[in-house]
């Protein structure tokens, strides 16, 4: 009875060095509410919170620059106008991509390229998610070209490329099949595409998928999409959520990663004691194991 109370304790214990949800906290746009969209500003700042993972969207330009920025034309969010694909490179890095931001802390931010961003995320343990978001249709070997980024910067593992266009993923892994890949969907046609692929998984149980997961609007999660998915083998992500109750939905049905405009409240769901950087989370490891290792030595 005496040793069996011992090993409650001890799994009690071991159980309280990890409680931090398996959920990758993925920054949309850098984390758009924090600073301008898509800008090194919100980059930075996102690194700094200490996310899993940031989110950026890429076009571009006539010149063939592969420009991390949403929209195909820069009207929005700079102070500059025209499609993306008729300017050249040294016309959008003039540009203030600070133009839709509220505040007054951001004055002057400018378009970057996808090497400039992977040259500022190498190193830090976060992965870049890079949605091309029209295609080789749209522009010719953006694909491409997005493939020799990653190569120039040996970012295999610290890099994902998805989109919505299912035959730009399928440029991705004609260019290099190890480069992880999601097929975007949204709400209207996921349903329709789940059953397809669920029915064909059923009758062909080793069928393999051309992409390594599915990214999809939140709302059209369920735990059993979820798990079924999964199942599949296939990884799960939601986008874009800045509702809390279903930031906690998500999570406990399991999905592989959440993207939101506001990773800071996702963090504190994911993190409800820790300060939101990668130092203060391997502290607070630490001192648990250390608070678990004395508790152990005092019953044993």
């Amino acid at each position: 009875m005496k040793l069996t109370f011992k090993l409650f304790i001890l799994i009690i214990l071991i159980s309280g060095c990890s409680t931090k949800p398996d959920v990758k906290v993925i920054a949309h746009r850098g984390g758009s509410h924090q600073a301008p969209e898509n800008t090194m500003a919100a980059f930075k700042n996102a690194i700094k919170l200490g996310v899993d993972m940031i989110e950026i969207d890429v076009e571009q330009t006539i010149d063939s620059v592969v420009v991390v920025i949403h929209d195909a034309t820069v009207d929005r969010t700079t102070n500059g106008t025209g499609a993306v694909d008729t300017l050249t490179w040294a016309y959008v890095k003039s540009l203030n991509a600070s133009r839709s931001w509220k505040g007054d802390n951001f004055k002057n931010e400018k378009i970057s390229t996808l090497d400039e961003v992977l040259e500022i995320l190498k190193g830090t343990g976060v992965t870049l998610l890079i949605e091309i978001k029209e295609g080789g249709e749209r522009y010719p070997e953006i694909e491409k070209r997005t493939v020799s980024a990653i190569q120039k910067f040996n970012a295999y593992s610290w890099t994902i490329v998805q989109s919505f266009n299912k035959k730009a993923i399928d440029r991705v892994k004609e260019e290099d099949e190890n480069i992880k890949t999601l097929y975007l969907l949204g709400r209207s046609n996921f349903r329709d595409y789940y059953n397809k692929i669920r029915e064909e998984r059923e009758r062909n149980p080793s069928l393999r998928f051309n992409y390594d997961g599915l990214a999809v609007s939140y709302k059209a999660w369920s735990k059993q999409s979820l798990d079924s998915v999964k199942q599949m083998g296939l990884e799960t992500y939601g986008w874009t959520v800045g509702d809390t109750i279903a930031m906690k939905r998500l999570i406990d049905d399991g999905i592989t990663g959440i993207i939101t405009d506001d990773p800071d409240v996702l963090l504190k769901i994911v993190n409800p004691t820790l300060k939101y950087t990668s130092a203060s989370l391997w502290l607070t490891v630490f001192y648990n194991f250390i608070f678990a290792v004395g508790s152990l030595l005092l019953i044993f």
